[in-house]
């Protein structure tokens, strides 16, 4: 009895051993090269041009001048876009080619061929481009034009989509799927899908409808991106709906009272979100859709806002020339003036204990309610007295600024109580933008993104190598263990605090 129960115990051992194995092997070869997980670092990107087309057992793959989308067919959704956050070595897809069970995609683009293998999570360089693989279906539907696209848009032979503005997108790439249905890709419109036995063409666009993006704002599962470009008719403000994956694009010249898409900074207030633009103040209402702009010189005595900030009832925004109190109640506006701060351009405002703190060209500078008068700061060796880009709050109070000469954090009776130096902590490159927590500062700059350990002293810097889809930072934004990073070149999602990366020294 005693060898019989040794055996069953020996094998389920054998067993447990067997699945332990099996399991860390699993979880090894999730793990890149760079010691992240497939989800850590997550990019969105301008991925409206799309060049290729392939069609795999589940999955759809289009490549796009930015990168990979993929489609997932079985359930309907979405995946996470493939980019250089997810170690693509070139985003800019010439050819894609998928093999029928999905384990490896193949890409061409301009600097050489590669594969992916989705068991190891890693791309490889090959050596040429498996075209036994690759189709272009895109002449199996030749009666393109007998198909019905959503209202608005109209189809045009040959494989040309017109939008309700009347410009033409061209259709460049098809691929059909096992079931009959044909998924498209087209030059500015981004994806689109034939169903089999319909006659109906849906768009399915997705993705930042411009990559340089400056500022992000998000309520609930509303998330708002704003940027500019350098390129004419190529920047809108995108409102991406997470829940149902629906991105929409606003362009300010296709939109009734909308004065400009080039956006610094937003803000939500109830129902209405600000946006702070070259050209002005504008509101949308989130659940209408309408606009509402204030521009000079009805309203304003400059046209540039770079900054926003909302509280009770109020919103607050600064300009290249001083800053404004907008009562929302009485929907009114009203210049918050004084020769200290009339020629200064405002960079941050951050509401305070009952005060406004500001950060300008000319340094730190309060506003006080009682007396209506601004006030200028200034720190030991007059690191307040300079540029200052960003203010935020210290969850254990206080407040930190960041600037031309470092980032430093003041309590509330404005004694210097922690000091970082440009030059020292931060190679040399200006913060843009900081988010303060009670274990961690994080710090972006030009040059990457800087996260300074308040427990145990040290930074660790993040950059294009570890999954930034850019160095170049604007704006940063916390949701529990997720930082978002607005960049020149995307917006990137960071799993920070991934329990199975463990913490990262």
């Amino acid at each position: 009895m005693n060898k019989l129960i040794s055996r069953r115990q020996a094998g389920f051992f054998g067993l447990t051993c067997l699945f332990s194995m099996i399991i860390l092997i699993s979880t090894l070869a999730a793990v890149n090269i760079r010691g992240y997980y497939p989800d850590d670092w997550v990019s969105y990107t301008k991925t409206r041009y799309v060049r290729t087309v392939a069609i795999g057992f589940y999955n759809v793959y289009f490549g796009t001048s930015q990168g990979i989308l993929v489609y997932d067919m079985d359930n309907d959704k979405w995946l996470d876009p493939i980019t250089k956050s997810s170690g693509l070595p070139d985003q800019n897809i010439e050819q894609i080619a998928a093999e029928p069970d999905d384990s490896r995609i193949y890409v061409r683009t301009p600097s050489g061929f590669y594969q992916y293998e989705f068991v190891f999570q890693e791309w490889t360089p090959i050596t040429e481009f498996p075209y036994e693989y690759y189709s272009n279906d895109l002449n199996r539907i030749q009666n393109i034009h007998t198909y019905m696209p959503p209202f608005g848009y109209h189809i045009f032979s040959p494989n040309i989509l017109r939008d309700s503005e009347l410009r033409d997108y061209q259709i460049i790439a098809a691929a059909e799927s096992q079931g009959g249905d044909f998924w498209l890709g087209t030059w500015g419109m981004g994806t689109a899908k034939i169903e089999n036995y319909g006659l109906d063409l849906e768009l399915k666009q997705y993705g930042l409808y411009n990559s340089d993006c400056r500022t992000l704002y998000h309520k609930d599962d509303l998330f708002y991106f704003g940027g500019r470009t350098d390129y004419e008719g190529e920047n809108a403000l995108t409102i991406w709906d997470r829940s149902t994956d629906d991105w929409q694009y606003f362009e300010s010249r296709f939109t009734d009272r909308f004065s400009s898409d080039y956006i610094n900074d937003i803000a939500g207030a109830g129902e209405n979100i600000f946006l702070a633009t070259d050209y002005g103040l504008v509101k949308m209402n989130s659940k209408t859709g309408a606009f509402r702009s204030y521009t000079s010189p009805r309203y304003l005595q400059t046209d540039l806002v770079l900054s926003l900030e909302y509280n009770r009832g109020h919103l607050y925004f600064g300009t290249d020339k001083g800053m404004y109190d907008f009562d929302l109640k009485k929907d009114s506006i009203k210049y918050l003036g004084g020769s200290l701060i009339a020629n200064a351009a405002v960079f941050d405002i951050k509401y305070y204990k009952g005060d406004l703190w500001v950060g300008t060209d000319n340094g730190a500078m309060r506003y006080d309610f009682e007396t209506q008068r601004f006030y200028r700061y200034a720190s030991t060796g007059g690191a307040l007295l300079r540029i200052i880009t960003d203010i935020e709050a210290d969850p254990g109070g206080g407040l930190w600024f960041a600037g031309e000469d470092g980032v430093l954090l003041m309590d509330d009776r404005f004694k210097e109580t922690e000091r970082f130096v440009v030059e020292i902590d931060l190679d040399g490159f200006m913060p843009n933008k900081i988010l303060a927590t009670e274990r961690y500062l994080w710090v972006g700059t030009d040059n990457g993104l800087y996260r300074y350990d308040r427990k145990k002293k040290y930074w660790k810097t993040y950059t294009v190598d570890d999954g930034l889809i850019s160095n170049q930072i604007f704006d940063l934004m916390l949701e529990n263990d997720y930082l978002w990073i607005a960049t020149a070149d995307g917006v990137t999602r960071f799993y920070w605090n991934n329990p199975l990366r463990g913490e990262d020294l």
